[in-house]
């Protein structure tokens, strides 16, 4: 009896093992989803879809955005705060611009606290809000390389970008071969 109850304890503990390294492994997994269409409705499915579909959808906070398109992504509103670490990869400046075009006034990407977020390789253009009209940093860590601001807009403070701490919130930005152009 006692070799059958060691046998079933050494299963359990097992099956529980497995089940932890299967579980647990995949909740930080990082993820790659793919910008496959220049619209800005939401619409994807499973690593592929336009920007906003691809940003709902990097939750791990080891996620890369990364784009098979070129062109200009006409955002119809606010993209959503990025509230877990990302990685978003452009096909270069040159190539591909997100940027405000309906739907009112409103910044381009806003970086959440305790976030640590890359934007490569894009131009981001026409934010237009009470600060930081192309990239508010509240908070979080932005590294922008390669990467152009471009006709950003702000009521009485910097409109390509903001880097902002406020109360309790320490903010961080590093720039790599950035460009800044037209700052209003």
């Amino acid at each position: 009896m006692k070799y059958i109850s060691k046998m079933t304890q050494t299963f359990t503990e097992g099956a529980l093992l497995l089940f932890l390294v299967l579980t647990l492994g995949q909740a930080g997994h990082a993820e790659v989803c793919t910008v496959d269409r220049l619209t800005d409705a939401g619409e994807g499915e499973g690593p592929r879809g336009d920007l906003r579909y691809c940003i709902t959808s990097a939750r791990s906070g080891e996620d890369t955005i990364t784009f098979e398109v070129t062109g200009t992504i006409n955002l119809t509103r606010a993209l959503l705060e990025l509230t877990a670490s990302v990685t978003i990869e452009g096909p270069g400046a040159e190539n591909l611009t997100v940027r405000r075009d309906t739907g009112g006034d409103y910044r381009i990407f806003t970086v959440g606290p305790s976030t640590t977020v890359v934007l490569s390789g894009l131009t981001t253009a026409d934010g237009q809000t009470e600060q930081g009209g192309g990239i508010y940093v509240a908070g979080g860590r932005l590294t922008l390389i390669a990467s152009i601001l471009s006709n950003n807009r702000a009521v009485g403070r910097p409109g390509g970008l903001l880097e902002h701490g406020g109360p309790g919130l320490v903010g961080a930005l590093e720039v790599q071969k950035a460009y800044y152009d037209k700052l209003k």
